[in-house]
């Protein structure tokens, strides 16, 4: 995994309490990877996906060349 050489944006909701999601939100994955963001977000919970899709999908788009 280490070896993963683009970009990576890992999105976690504080408030998530599933216990299949990662128990530290992300931080040791994002430790493992070479260019990772890492974003944390302190007000919402394991729906990220849907409540942030705005700001997730625009992170994906920003590594996206425009050639």
């Amino acid at each position: 995994m280490e070896d993963i050489t683009i970009p990576v944006d890992l999105w976690y909701g504080a408030l998530d309490t599933s216990t299949v999601h990662s128990p530290d939100f992300g931080k040791t994955l994002a430790l493992r990877l070479a260019i990772a963001s890492h974003t944390v977000d302190p007000e919402q919970g394991g729906s990220i996906l849907w409540t942030r899709s705005w700001d997730i999908l625009a992170k994906l788009k920003s590594h996206v060349s425009t050639r």
